[in-house]
């Protein structure tokens, strides 16, 4: 079996295209350009701008730091033995802090249909199919209008919290021999395996 660990690609695109999804924005309509909807910070290139009535989401994505994840799980599997070497499988969760800021005239009410879609089923099962899951306690969507050129532009900032169950495999060898020796003042270097020397 392959490791299950996402990249953050993978990771971005998998949130992203929920997003697309809860949202009901269709990326396959022709007549309107739909892809910059939802949008990645800290894009290469910057954004373009867009209206004070457009509805926009910028996604964030990152890891977060938590006791949970410092516990590790090793395991040797027996299936794998050959003469050489042996598969470890380490497991361990990585802890994913998702936010999503909404600009537009919808900006808050689309942030309240992201929230209550991560615990609607078939998002749940999208999302632990990728071997991610939510942590529940889940903040309020929060309300905060910005001041841009004299204009009071909507904004409403939601974030959410996910545990990635990861597994790493990895071969490690045998040791399939050693050499050692054993100094003393007297006798000098004496090797024990096998061959003495004095």
């Amino acid at each position: 079996m392959a490791d299950t660990i996402l990249t953050l690609r993978e990771t971005e695109d998998l949130f992203r295209t929920l997003t697309f999804t809860v949202l009901g924005i269709d990326l396959d309509d022709e007549e309107t350009d739909n892809n910059d909807k939802v949008r990645l910070s800290w894009h290469t290139y910057g954004a373009p701008a867009w209206k004070i009535t457009d509805d926009i989401v910028f996604l964030r994505v990152a890891t977060v730091p938590d006791a949970y994840i410092q516990q590790r799980e090793s395991d040797y599997q027996d299936a794998d033995i050959t003469e050489e070497a042996i598969n470890v499988v380490s497991a361990y969760t990585r802890v994913w802090s998702v936010q999503w800021v909404l600009y537009g005239p919808n900006s808050f009410d689309n942030a309240e249909k992201i929230k209550n879609a991560m615990y609607v089923q078939t998002i749940k099962e999208t999302l632990a199919a990728k071997n991610m899951y939510l942590i529940l306690n889940v903040p309020n969507v929060t309300r905060i209008p910005e001041l841009y050129n004299g204009q009071w532009w909507k904004r409403a900032d939601f974030s959410a919290t996910f545990n990635e169950q990861v597994t790493i495999r990895t071969k490690v060898p045998y040791i399939t021999g050693t050499d050692i020796s054993l100094v003393t003042e007297d006798k000098g270097v004496i090797k024990i395996n096998g061959n003495s020397t004095s």
